[in-house]
């Protein structure tokens, strides 16, 4: 035989229990939901915080949300990096989230809020590069006619870190291209030479592989429109706040004939 005691506590505790599902669903300051911002840039520099290319410092954050999806302003949020040599690569502080490198490698960092925990970022730090050194003829001359295929010129270059006798590529880190000759020359013109990348799409920004070289390559295509000048391309890298790495951009001259 049920005992009526037993039966209403037990109808008191699904009440609560819906009371409480409700409340999650309902509140507006119950997190449902974080999502954590990925860094500015590819990688940051040891020996400085996380900083934006304009220099800015520029600490980790994530965005909660509610059961409606609208950000919990003021949200309490724990940043952690999941750096299992002990803070020798990276340091988090766990209230601001600001990232400071110590060495070169890759840590993982996350947000909580409550019980909740973002997916993972990657930071990745670097020493500061010191030359930009080219891979590729400075002067060269293509003549081109009509072959039915694609021409590749290749035009990449390699990002170092040279102390003393030690020379270290620097992967990660941004390469910007830019045509400076003919004034307002326009990359996504398909009818026009393109920098594109290895799968054939305009780029003017690359981001060095591990060895510290880029991968951009001057396209004729047999569509290309016929073409008599001389292209003058610039590939720079610079530092957070617009120092150039080796003080000078690399400049590429291509004497170019499409017919």
């Amino acid at each position: 035989m049920r005992r009526p005691g037993r039966t209403l506590l037990a109808f008191a505790a699904a009440v609560v229990a819906v009371a409480a599902c409700s409340q999650v669903g309902t509140n507006p300051n119950v997190p449902v939901a974080i999502e954590l911002a990925p860094p500015p840039l590819p990688a940051m520099l040891v020996g400085d915080s996380m900083r934006d290319s304009a220099g800015t410092v520029v600490p980790l954050h994530a965005t909660v949300f509610n059961s409606r999806n609208d950000t919990i302003a003021g949200a309490a949020v724990t940043y952690l990096a999941l750096d299992t040599t002990g803070g020798a690569i990276i340091t988090v502080d766990p209230g601001t989230g600001l990232v400071v490198a110590h060495d070169t490698g890759r840590v993982f960092v996350v947000a909580t809020a409550g019980a909740l925990q973002s997916p993972a970022d990657t930071i990745i730090a670097v020493d500061t590069p010191t030359v930009v050194q080219p891979l590729d003829s400075l002067v060269d001359t293509l003549d081109y006619t009509f072959t039915g295929r694609d021409t590749l010129l290749p035009l990449n270059v390699r990002l170092l870190r040279v102390s003393g006798v030690d020379t270290a590529g620097i992967g990660h880190w941004l390469l910007h291209y830019t045509v400076l000759y003919p004034a307002g020359y326009d990359n996504n013109d398909s009818t026009l030479a393109q920098l594109v990348d290895g799968t054939g799409r305009p780029a003017l920004v690359d981001t060095t592989d591990a060895s510290g070289a880029t991968a951009r390559s001057l396209r004729i295509r047999p569509t290309t429109a016929s073409f008599a000048d001389t292209l003058v391309i610039q590939a720079a890298a610079t530092l957070p706040g617009g120092a150039v790495v080796g003080g000078t951009p690399i400049r590429f001259v291509v004497h170019l004939t499409v017919q």
